[in-house]
This record gives structure tokens, C-alpha cells and sequence, in this order.
């Protein structure tokens, strides 16, 4: 019953207690051991007069709803959407809500063909219960150059966004902590320690976050002693601290920066977008200008491999931006069912498999599009794509408890993300496909753009092309049909 919904209201049952069933976890266990209904249970909405004040506002009813066994809560108020995610991630934060309870509930919704965030493009299970899924460990390390590629791949993993649009956001934090090597602790001035007098409107951190009266440095502060990445408000504060708030305002107040930074294909138009919608200060075009040239010089270390990788490219448990993940596994791209270019291959609850003497898949996309791990496991190899004559790049991933190498293809010269020995989940971004213009300029055997991919049994893929692929060989080919299938079926229109 995954494509059926339950809604459940705000009943009193005498046997239950006086608890509303919308908030009553023995409803929840009716439903699903009496019943045997496994499918997706939202409540009615959280304002409603049949639930007491004694249970508070939305907000409030919502993490109880949660917790007692509701896979989805329906809060009416938009002021009440903050407080509510805030709320939620205090909850799961102090294991009043399991996050293998979360996780359920995400598979739920993807079973159910609804997407589980506002972009609709799948959903994001969380493998961490600390806030925004930054881990309190979090680190870009100490050399400024692997300060700013770390800070870059990190946010295309964390974010979903391209190193154009990463760099775009490290230009500006370049410019505004007045520190090339992104400071988490830089006072307005270019002192270094504690945050400043709550009371002054001074800037702190990487984004100078500023203004006094419960605004932005107040907020920062607070989120950061409140979720325990730093002791009190009198002490420096950390990487951590600072990307956590970073990553918690671009997916809830500041929303809309992240939509319009998505829609910018260079580091110059990134920094400006970023510097419009996030930062907001009072620069001149001039200054504006700096925060560009910082992109630019941050995109060319990341491109050049930089200082190092620093923090190691990632928050830790982070979600997987808008990746559509169904269990275990991943759809490879982060796109929507529209832009795919040979949508008829996902069919009868399964994928075809592309012409070629094994099984593998091609999914075509013209536009391009980031590209995740389909299964967790070790980065074993990285290198150029001979199909292509070289002009783009290869991934292998070996996922040691299966037993099985996965491979992707086609990739966009220079987009990887990530390094041989890197540990990935699934969901987490690999890399970039290229434009159809960018492969119609290679002199090689690849006419559009698409991603392969294909999975073996053993470590390392066996060496098979398009028209030569030795039966022992082919014979090592997995059919992983009904899993790209079943992680096509959540993807938006």
C-alpha cells in the first residue's frame, strides 16, 4: 500500500488516554500492527481547536506528532515553518525522535511518489542527528589554500551546487572575514577571538554576520552555544560553528539565495547573486568586483587540486542535497524526469540496459547535471574517460559489503569532487555531466552527453567496452535495473 496515504485526526479514544490520536503514539502502533498499513501517514493540520494548548503551538504539536509515529505533520502557519524545522532538529538532536525513524518516514514519502523537500526533487535522509548535519568535528584544516578547496567541496557535496556556484560563496566570504584563509573567528577590524558585545553592530565569522537586537550575529551565536558547536558565547568561535549556521540559513531563512545561486552557471555570477540575496552589504560595484576576482581565484585552486583537500570535503552527516534516495541506493543524477533526454528506458519497474555487449545503463542529460553515488563505498579510481578520447573523466566506487564496483562515466572534465580513497554514502555528489555542446567539441567516440553507469561484481571494473567485452568479463555485470527504476519513480516532473 506505498501509493496509499492516511491522514489521522485529532480524535479522543478513552482507551488511548486523553492524548489526540494526531499526537498519540498507541494510534500510530494501531495503524501499523493492527492494521498492517506501511504506508504514509500524515497528520490534519496542527492548529486545529481538537488539540488542547497544553500540547503549545504548531510548532510544538508537530515534533509530538513526529515522535508518537507521523510520518509527515501539516503545520497552516508560514511563521510557524522555522520554529517547527528548529524543533524537529532539537529533537532528534536529544533522541526524543530516532533518526532511523526519520530515514523511515523519508522512504515513505519517496515510495509514496511525493518529493520530501521544497525543490521536489526527492528526498534527503540524514545520517547524522547533529544540527544542519554538520558534525561537531568539522574542520577545513590549516593551510589557506586546502582551507578554501575544502570549504568549496564541501558545499558542493553538502549543497548540490556546482564549484562554480561553491566558489562563489568562498569569494565572498574571502572579502568579507578580510581573511584570505577564511577565518571562523575574526571580529569586524580584523581581530581575532570571542564574538564582539552583542550590543555593538559588529560583524564575526565568515560571513560577518552583524546587525544587534536579536538579528543575524545574535542568531549565529545562539544556534552555535544552543547545538554545542562552541561552550558559550565568550570563546572563538570554530569552522564547524560557522558552517553549521552557514548551511542552516541557506536552508531555511535564506532559501531563496541558495534557489537564485543555483541558477548561475559562473563564479563571477555566483559571487554577485550570493553577495545580492545572503550578504546584502552596502559595497560599491567596485567592491563587488573583489568578491568576483576571489571566486575566480578560489575556483582555480579548486581546479588545480589546491593546498590539499583540507577538511576532507564534506560536513560529515550531512543530507544529500536533493539526491532522490530510496534505501540503500541513489538515482545517479540530481535532475528532473523532464530533462532526462530517453525517459523510456525507465519502464515496467525497471531500466534498460544500453547497447552494449554487458549490462549497463546511458540516462541522457543535454543540460547537464551533478552527479551522486548510486551506492556508498570507496573512491578506488578516478581517471580520464578513454570512450572520449580523454576530454572527460571517469569514477569507480567499491561497496565492500556487496561485494560490488560501481562505475560513472562521461563526466565533466575537471567537475570530480572527489579522491581515490574517499568514503562516500549514497546521495553524496561525485561530479558534473557536460553540456551537449561541451562533448559535440571532443574528438572522441562520444556524441551527447550522458551519464553511464554500470556495476560489477569484485573490486575494480572489468576492462569491457561499447563493442569489446570478453564473456567472463561480461558475465561480472550486475543488473541494477530495478534500483535506478525504483530511484527514478520519486525524481520530479
Amino acid at each position: 500500500n506505498s501509493k496509499v496515504a492516511v491522514m489521522i485526526g485529532h480524535l479522543k479514544v478513552p482507551e488511548w488516554g486523553g492524548v489526540p490520536t494526531s499526537l498519540n503514539a498507541k494510534a500510530y502502533s494501531y495503524l501499523r500492527s493492527t492494521v498492517s498499513f506501511n504506508g504514509l501517514v500524515i497528520t490534519d493540520a496542527l492548529d486545529m481547536s481538537g488539540i488542547s494548548t497544553d500540547f503549545g503551538g504548531e510548532s510544538d504539536r508537530a515534533v509530538f506528532a513526529i515522535a508518537a509515529g507521523a510520518d509527515m505533520a501539516l503545520v497552516n502557519d508560514p511563521g510557524s515553518l522555522i520554529p517547527t524545522i528548529d524543533k524537529l532538529e532539537a529533537a532528534v538532536n536529544a533522541g526524543t525522535i530516532d533518526i532511523e525513524k526519520v530515514n523511515q518516514s523519508v522512504s515513505r514519502v519517496q515510495a509514496s511518489g511525493n518529493s520530501a523537500n521544497s525543490g521536489g526533487g526527492g528526498s534527503c535522509v540524514c545520517s547524522s542527528g547533529s544540527a544542519s548535519g554538520v558534525d561537531k568535528s568539522f574542520n577545513l584544516g590549516s593551510d589557506p589554500v586546502g582551507r578554501r578547496v575544502a570549504l568549496i567541496k564541501a558545499l558542493m557535496k553538502d549543497l548540490g551546487l556546482t564549484a562554480e556556484q561553491a566558489a562563489g560563496i568562498v569569494g565572498n566570504f574571502m572579502q568579507e572575514s578580510g581573511g584570505y584563509h577564511l577565518p571562523p573567528d575574526v571580529n569586524e577590524g580584523d581581530t581575532t577571538g570571542a564574538p564582539p558585545d552583542m550590543s555593538r553592530d559588529r560583524g564575526y565569522g565568515w560571513a560577518q554576520w552583524t546587525h544587534i537586537n536579536g538579528s543575524r550575529k545574535s542568531q549565529l551565536v545562539k544556534f552555535a552555544v544552543d547545538n554545542g558547536y562552541v561552550e558559550s558565547e565568550n570563546v572563538r568561535f570554530n569552522d564547524a560553528a560557522n558552517y553549521a549556521f552557514l548551511k542552516h540559513e541557506l536552508t531555511n531563512s535564506y532559501a531563496n539565495a541558495l534557489e537564485d545561486l543555483k541558477k548561475q552557471s559562473n563564479e563571477i555570477d555566483a559571487a554577485f547573486s550570493f553577495h545580492k540575496y545572503y550578504e546584502g552589504s552596502a559595497d560599491t560595484i567596485e567592491q563587488i568586483g573583489e568578491r568576483g576576482a576571489s571566486a575566480t581565484q578560489a575556483l582555480n585552486e579548486y581546479k588545480q587540486g589546491g593546498g590539499g583537500s583540507g577538511g576532507g570535503g564534506g560536513s560529515g552527516g550531512s543530507c544529500a542535497g536533493s539526491a532522490s534516495i530510496v534505501g540503500e541506493v541513489a538515482f545517479p543524477l540530481v535532475i528532473n524526469k523532464s530533462d532526462i533526454g530517453n525517459p523510456a528506458i525507465f519502464a515496467d519497474e525497471t531500466t534498460s540496459s544500453g547497447s552494449h555487449g554487458y549490462t549497463s545503463y546511458d540516462i541522457h542529460t543535454p543540460n547537464g547535471a551533478p552527479v551522486v553515488a548510486f551506492l556508498a563505498g570507496i573512491v578506488t579510481r578516478v581517471s580520464d574517460d578513454k570512450a572520449c578520447n580523454g576530454g572527460l573523466e571517469s569514477i569507480q566506487i567499491f561497496n565492500e559489503d556487496e561485494g560490488k564496483t560501481v562505475f560513472y562515466t562521461h563526466l565533466r572534465d575537471g567537475s570530480v569532487s572527489v579522491k581515490e580513497g574517499d568514503e562516500v554514502s549514497a546521495g553524496d555528489q561525485l561530479a558534473h555531466t557536460p553540456e551537449d555542446s561541451e562533448v559535440a567539441a571532443l574528438d572522441g567516440g562520444c556524441s551527447i552527453a550522458h551519464l553511464h553507469i554500470d556495476a560489477a561484481t569484485g573490486e575494480g571494473r572489468p576492462a569491457c567496452s561499447r563493442d569489446d567485452c570478453e564473456p567472463d568479463d561480461a558475465s561480472r555485470f550486475i543488473n541494477i535495473g530495478p534500483e535506478l527504476y525504483k530511484t527514478w519513480l520519486p525524481l520530479p516532473d
